[in-house]
């Protein structure tokens, strides 16, 4: 399988070379920020010099133009710039003292933003504070900046939690209207509760906010666990979303990064290392072991909602448990990827070229691995 992956990441360039012709974009999920990440990497793993300048060239084409990237969302905004760049400074390809300049232009742009969105309860990740909050939780040097957005956005999520049948979920926005979905669950991690999950993880394990964060990470564990314990009617534990006053009916479901069981696993299993959420640990082994037998296959080989997500979080899960049917499971569905090549259609991180070469790159090689921390499954 290394062989044929190897032999299929050099396609990827030439599809790539091919694609950029089509299109010009700035951002990192649906620009060229996912091109600068995968030829660093590429150029790492091959040992390729070529490739390293092929991601500079691009990496300067995205700086020259900034005054086009629009708004500050992870996504398509400066917060998914300032996050290529902390990672390209991290891993080395370009200094780092240069990546943390640029990002200091950045900040006071990305704070206003913050505010902005978790004023208005937007907990989007993709498109909202908890993204942006992200991003600077795992910035360096950066302590009482992240224990005052950290601090806020924990107030904010306290003020707008929902209950239903006594159980604490956060309503979803929808970035489009710019307004909240009243009534609406979405346990995804590109839109939904699941990546609220993953930062408070991320807060409790810092120690620097105390018992707050650890109260909140418990009560929407608890909400999962209470409606999410066994498999709906289509297979699968987690919907998409939900009107949460229709909960008795179980809605879509599908594979993916954004949405569906593998994602859910992958963020939760990270959660029930710690001993005060032990007791969740066989309800999201039972999700794993779901997902690896029914096995879900579409057309579309990207890393949004495709085979290149189930490859990864395979993968990531292989790696957590190091039971080897995940791997095998990982290596079914790199073959979907090259089975339905002739569906990538762009180059980008999200849904293109970029986001599944990165993808093989992380299978190949332990090294090829830091970009992850952007889609939360590190």
């Amino acid at each position: 399988m290394e062989k044929e992956i190897n032999k299929y990441l050099l396609k990827i360039d030439k599809r790539i070379c091919e694609l950029l012709e089509l299109d010009e974009r700035y951002d990192l999920m649906l620009g060229y920020g996912g091109i600068v990440l995968y030829y660093f990497y590429l150029s790492r793993h091959t040992g390729q010099k070529r490739f390293h300048k092929t991601a500079m060239r691009y990496l300067e084409m995205i700086l020259d133009n900034i005054e086009k990237i629009k708004g500050d969302s992870v996504c398509e905004g400066l917060t998914g710039i300032a996050w290529l760049i902390d990672i390209c400074g991290k891993e080395g390809f370009i200094h780092f003292e240069d990546s943390d300049s640029l990002i200091q232009q950045f900040k006071p742009l990305l704070i206003n933003g913050f505010y902005q969105k978790v004023n208005n309860f937007n907990f989007d990740f993709l498109y909202g504070s908890t993204g942006i909050a992200c991003f600077f939780l795992q910035l360096s040097n950066s302590d009482v900046l992240q224990e005052e957005l950290g601090s806020v956005f924990l107030e904010l999520l306290s003020k707008n939690s929902q209950t239903f049948e006594e159980q604490v979920y956060y309503e979803s926005w929808d970035f489009q209207e710019a307004s909240p979905l009243i009534g609406v669950f979405d346990t995804g991690v590109a839109h939904g509760n699941t990546s609220i999950i993953y930062i408070l993880n991320a807060m409790v394990n810092s120690g620097k906010w105390g018992k707050r964060a650890e109260e909140l990470l418990s009560a929407l564990l608890t909400s999962y666990n209470h409606f999410f314990k066994k498999p709906g009617e289509n297979g699968f534990f987690f919907p998409n979303s939900f009107n949460i006053s229709e909960a008795d009916k179980f809605p879509i479901s599908r594979m993916g990064w954004c949405y569906g069981d593998l994602t859910n696993a992958v963020v939760i299993k990270s959660v029930v290392k710690q001993r005060k959420f032990v007791g969740f640990k066989r309800w999201i082994d039972e999700v794993l072991i779901n997902a690896n037998n029914l096995k879900s296959f579409n057309d579309q080989p990207g890393l949004c909602h495709g085979s290149a997500s189930c490859a990864h979080l395979f993968n990531r899960i292989y790696q957590i448990t190091n039971n080897n049917s995940f791997k095998l499971a990982s290596y079914d569905y790199v073959n979907e990827i090259i089975r339905n090549d002739q569906k990538l259609g762009d180059y980008s991180f999200l849904h293109g070229c970029s986001g599944v070469g990165l993808t093989l790159l992380g299978i190949l090689n332990d090294n090829c691995r830091g970009w992850e921390k952007i889609i939360l499954t590190n």
